[in-house]
């Protein structure tokens, strides 16, 4: 072990120093240490160099010439980032460091970014002139790369981009393209542009080019209010488009009309049934011509595929626009719907065209996600928890604590238990879901120098833990302060520490509520949770990566089992219960310290050097690892311990040192 890495990793005078798990020589200085989505660290270096690390091991999985990275932009469900550099963007696959360079391929100026679920395709659009670079992921090759000519804009004024699903953010400008393309089903696309339609195949030759389908009076393309959405039917020869209120279907054979007539609705979204088509008004946080909050209204019917005549006999009025939706079996479909004041939901029978329930369920804050059985249906929002009889609609927590609406309320459940924690007027509240009524029993925790909660959690015992950055408190299960104590740290130099842990627990924290609710809901008896084979599947894959969802990438069974197949590491679960804080003891060193829940013990110490102003380091969650590299210079080299000649061959033997720290 070299003289730095005794130091860092042995020497200093701690109690409970933690060794290395492993550590990587590089031979020049890091510049930046940053993770990704397959849990893969990227290490940045002073030459321009990114070096892929083996989270378990530390070695060198690739070391690429990437020219000055500035920020890396995961494409979430796939093992690709889209990587901007002092030169332009690259595409960079994370398992393999091969890139194409994304900014020479494109024939104008980077505009936006799509991923095509049904192929696997990245679909990159650029202006002046237009252009599509399409890139087949699964080889890593481009397909074709060719400016727009195909739609290039006409007479009338060209529609707006649709702002729709993970791309780089542009402001609203006139351009060719009006919604993100869609797959034809046979290796192509179909793009939606200056009013026309056209179908390409793989290589990028177009297969036919055809007007949008307009009206005799009225027609489809406008210049206001013009929100474009496409949608491929996986079973049959057509694709559905849908603009400002008239949809019609198209066959991807030729571009001619399927139906004799358009099938009239306001929506922005459609919502295949498996038994018809649901065109839909989504809730949006800026949908054009939205309106304000407690006046939003919308209104649904399903359509046949064949005809595109409505089924129902009359439309079914909703008190807003549907936020999120799940079928719960061939015939019902159950939707939450949101008016940016609260959230309600209803179950709709689809072959009859009939609420299940006399009014909408008006539910506590905004819906962040639920389980519906057929025995009881479980929401959590952002105010609480709510359950629901199925059958009925039947309130099952009448006596559940209403809070206020400004309230920042976080949730933890556990069991048949519900915790929740208002962040704004630090209380703490549980409710017995099994039983109703809600109690308080933490009704004032503060922190040391007024530090805002940022990590919560409720252990086995019942206990509840909450902790700013440097101060941590435990109540027992009746609210009696059983441990308080603040970490002896300066306050100083801290943002680094405190950016890096944000990110981690929120991120933690999201996936941490959803896991618990689902374990939540499993104990209450909600019974049976039905859907179409399809949907289990997916919802199996979202459960196994989450970030399948992004794009809708988990209906692709094949993509989402290759990016599952790829997972570098996952965390020993087993290994629970405690937090990093960072400390500074008597000034004589700096450390990041892994601490107990239970009592704030410190189970380890991790060094820091002299760089304790500014570490590189990243805290990986996932798979319970900390990555750290120091940064030297001359002007910070004067660690303790170490002699000037010390310190000289520490820095010299420093170049590229990375650590990393399982925990």
């Amino acid at each position: 072990m070299t003289a730095l890495a005794l130091l860092l990793f042995t020497v200093l005078q701690a109690q409970n120093v933690k060794e290395a798990t492993w550590i990587a020589t590089l031979g020049e200085t890091v510049k930046n240490v940053r993770t990704t989505q397959l849990n893969i660290p990227l290490i940045e270096l002073r030459s321009g160099n990114v070096a892929a690390l083996d989270p378990s091991t530390g070695n060198v999985l690739w070391n690429k010439d990437m020219r000055f990275v500035s920020e890396v932009t995961p494409v979430q469900g796939t093992p690709f980032s889209i990587v901007k550099n002092r030169e332009g963007l690259l595409l960079l696959n994370l398992n393999d460091g091969k890139t194409i360079d994304i900014s020479s391929q494109i024939k104008g100026t980077m505009d936006s970014w799509y991923l095509i679920p049904e192929s696997y395709d990245m679909v990159f659009f650029s202006k002046g002139p237009d252009a599509f670079l399409v890139v087949d992921l699964f080889n890593f090759s481009v397909r074709y790369n060719q400016p727009a000519t195909f739609s290039e804009k006409t007479g009338g004024a060209a529609a707006k981009l649709s702002k729709f699903g993970l791309g780089i953010p542009t402001a609203d400008v006139t351009v060719s393209m009006e919604c993100p393309p869609i797959s034809n089903r046979a290796g192509g696309l179909i793009y939606a542009g200056s009013g026309k339609l056209t179908n390409v195949d793989g290589t990028g030759k177009v297969i036919w080019q055809v007007d949008q389908p307009k009206k005799k009076k009225g027609g489809m393309i406008k210049t206001v209010d013009n929100q474009t959405e496409m949608l491929v039917d996986e079973n049959s020869d057509v694709f559905y488009i849908q603009k400002s209120k008239n949809m019609m279907a198209v066959k991807i054979s030729d571009g001619s009309p399927a139906w004799s007539d358009f099938y009239e609705v306001k929506g922005n979204e459609i919502i295949d049934t498996g038994n018809g088509l649901l065109p839909i008004m989504r809730y949006a946080e800026k949908t054009s011509g939205q309106g304000g909050g407690m006046f939003n209204k919308s209104k649904i019917n399903l359509v046949d595929a064949t005809t595109g005549k409505a089924v129902w006999p009359a439309e079914l009025e909703l008190k807003g626009y549907i936020d999120q939706y799940r079928m719960l079996d061939d015939h019902t479909l159950a939707i939450v719907t949101f008016n940016q004041t609260n959230s309600r939901f209803q179950i709709i029978d689809l072959a009859q065209g009939k609420f299940r329930y006399a009014n909408e369920i008006e539910l506590k804050g905004r819906v962040i996600d639920f389980i519906a059985g057929s025995q009881k249906i479980v929401f959590a929002t952002s105010k609480g928890v709510d359950i629901f009889e199925t059958a009925t609609g039947k309130d099952l927590l009448p006596g559940m604590q209403k809070f206020d609406s400004d309230a920042d309320i976080i949730n933890v459940y556990r069991g048949s238990m519900a915790y929740n924690i208002d962040a704004k007027n630090r209380k703490v509240y549980v409710t017995d879901m099994s039983k109703g009524g809600t109690v308080e029993i933490v009704k004032n925790f503060k922190f040391d120098a007024g530090e805002a909660l940022v990590k919560y959690d409720v252990l086995a015992n019942g206990n509840i833990f909450l902790a700013s950055a440097h101060h941590m408190q435990v109540y027992s299960p009746t609210g009696v302060l059983v441990k308080n104590q603040a970490f002896d740290f300066s306050g100083k130099g801290n943002a680094k520490f405190d950016n890096a842990l944000a990110v981690v627990d929120k991120v933690t924290n999201t996936a941490f509520m959803v896991t618990s609710l689902a374990l939540s809901a499993a104990t209450l008896g909600i019974g049976e949770v039905t859907g179409t084979r399809a949907e289990a599947a997916q919802t199996s894959y979202e459960l196994m990566a989450p970030e399948l969802a992004a794009h809708n990438l988990a209906k692709n069974e094949r993509a989402a089992k290759y990016y599952l197949g790829l997972r570098k590491m996952k965390k020993d679960q087993s290994n629970t219960g405690s937090f990093f804080v960072r400390r500074d003891k008597d000034a004589k060193a700096n450390y990041l310290s892994y601490v107990s829940k239970e009592d704030g013990t410190v189970i380890f110490d991790i060094p820091l050097a002299a760089d304790v102003d500014e570490p590189e380091f990243v805290i990986d969650d996932a798979v319970g690892f900390l990555f750290y590299a120091p940064r030297f210079s001359s002007a910070n080299a004067d660690w303790m311990f170490a002699n000037k000649k010390e310190k000289a061959q520490m820095q010299k033997t420093a170049e590229g040192i990375v650590g990393g720290y399982q925990y």
